[in-house]
């Protein structure tokens, strides 16, 4: 039975090219945004990387709301899938609605409004975030994705005093038509519980059972196999406790049951006196002699009392050299040349490109400022992964943007981005919401925010 379409948000989202327009004015009631640009729409950089270029590529229609845009090749081909949505406040996503484009991005349909009452059931809002990009695969003869499912125990629609309660799960969709429609969820598990039941979202065996953030990426093996990294609590014996660390997942097909089977061989996590939130958001990649590697973000809040300011602001990673079986410690990721650079609580992406072969970083380093927390998130930055060192090459470190003098708010973000390459031109592209240019961080004119895409033409 085919799933009708639910929402989707940029968490990481994969990406879109060409043209630029306005979000559908679907709301009458919503005022239409009044504030004015601050910085330049078209900016065109160079570094050692290459060429960048940067264009204003959606604007928000709503007052104090944001755009935000999640987009990806929906399957083999050129056909590219494009989710927008609204967001007023901290990650809360409203409003969905979808597009596509026949021709690499060329031309795109008009803006379908996806009906979001399809998206409550008993009071409770469920929205599913795209994650991770579609891929073909040999086993099931399928397109496969991995999405966040994040249940709130609220209708998000309606204002609410505080952040909702949630329960976040891994699924998995599979797809006969090359990523057009997506079956039913099911879940990615660790542990006894049901599956989901998209008739009953609250079932008691699931909803409290087998939590966890997804992970922004997955391999898929030649045989078929996923392998798939998540966030979820997880036992720290060194310490006697659970802290919130990364799950690796294993998913074979079962022909019998048209099911992928999930074994969750290893997992790992670090002292709260490293990350006092734990790591979060983990994306897995393979490295050219083979080896796994896992980027991940931590953070310096949240640590517990006697030892705050212990944490290091640092991006942190782990590799694996028997497939996923065990993993070595969690270490920081430095340069090249052996120094360490700072790095405030965001995630950071990964990606191999055809055109060069090398596997590029694209994330946020401060390099003046020492990190608190999630700030600042600027500048971002992209560059060559070393994989025989696993560091960053210095010499490539390439400026993508960063605060301005325009910009109204100290606090501007450059993350919760987007990345794909373009399966024609090989230049990678970058889409993400630029906060911060209309309002600071503590008026609603922060969240007037437009999604603006940077096209990397490499070296």
């Amino acid at each position: 039975m085919k799933k009708k379409i639910t929402a989707a948000v940029n968490v990481l989202a994969v990406i879109l090219l060409f043209g630029a327009g306005n979000l559908p004015a679907d709301e009458q009631a919503a005022p239409s945004p009044a504030l004015p640009d601050q910085v330049a729409s078209d900016l065109t950089t160079e570094g050692p990387i290459g060429t960048i270029h940067r264009t204003r590529y959606i604007r928000t229609d709503r007052a104090y709301s944001a755009a935000v845009l999640t987009h990806f090749y929906r399957g083999t081909g050129l056909v590219r899938e494009e989710y927008l949505t609204l967001q007023p406040s901290s990650d809360i996503y409203i409003t969905p609605r979808r597009r596509v484009s026949e021709d690499n991005g060329k031309t795109w349909s008009s803006w379908e409004v996806l009906p979001e009452e399809e998206m409550v059931q008993n009071g409770c809002y469920k929205a599913d975030y795209i994650v991770t990009a579609p891929q073909p695969n040999p086993a099931c003869r399928k397109v496969v994705r991995i999405v966040l499912q994040r249940i709130f125990d609220k209708d998000i629609r309606q204002k609410q005093p505080s952040y909702p309660r949630y329960w976040d799960h891994s699924v998995i969709e599979l797809s006969d038509d090359d990523g057009k429609t997506f079956t039913s969820q099911h879940l990615i598990s660790y542990e006894p519980g049901d599956d989901f039941d998209p008739s009953d979202w609250l079932k008691a065996g699931y909803l409290g059972n087998n939590t966890s953030y997804s992970g922004y990426s997955f391999l898929t093996e030649p045989n078929g196999d996923i392998l798939f990294s998540a966030i979820s609590s997880v036992p720290l014996e060194e310490e006697n406790t659970t802290v919130g660390g990364v799950r690796f997942f294993r998913g074979r097909w079962n022909e019998e049951k048209q099911l992928f089977d999930w074994e969750n061989p290893s997992s790992f996590g670090v002292s709260t006196n490293i990350s006092g939130r734990g790591l979060i958001e983990p994306f897995l990649v393979r490295l050219c002699d083979g080896t796994l590697y896992i980027d991940m973000r931590g953070s310096t809040d949240n640590q517990p009392k006697g030892v705050e300011g212990l944490a290091e602001p640092r991006h942190w990673y782990s590799v694996s050299r028997d497939n996923g079986d065990t993993w070595e410690k969690v270490t920081d990721l430095k340069f090249d040349t052996g120094e360490s650079f700072w790095s405030p609580s965001s995630f950071a992406k990964l990606i191999r490109s055809s055109k060069t072969g090398k596997l590029y970083w694209v994330g946020n380093i401060s390099p003046d400022i020492r990190p608190s927390g999630n700030m600042p998130r600027f500048p971002l930055y992209i560059a060559q992964f070393d994989e025989e060192k696993i560091a960053l090459k210095k010499d490539t470190l390439t400026l993508i943007d960063t605060q301005s003098e325009e910009d109204l708010s100290p606090d501007v973000q450059f993350s919760n981005f987007s990345l794909v390459e373009n399966r024609e031109t090989g230049a990678l592209e970058i889409f993400l919401t630029r906060y911060g240019e209309r309002g600071v961080i503590s008026e609603p004119a922060y969240f007037e925010a437009d999604v603006f895409k940077y096209e990397i033409t490499l070296k």
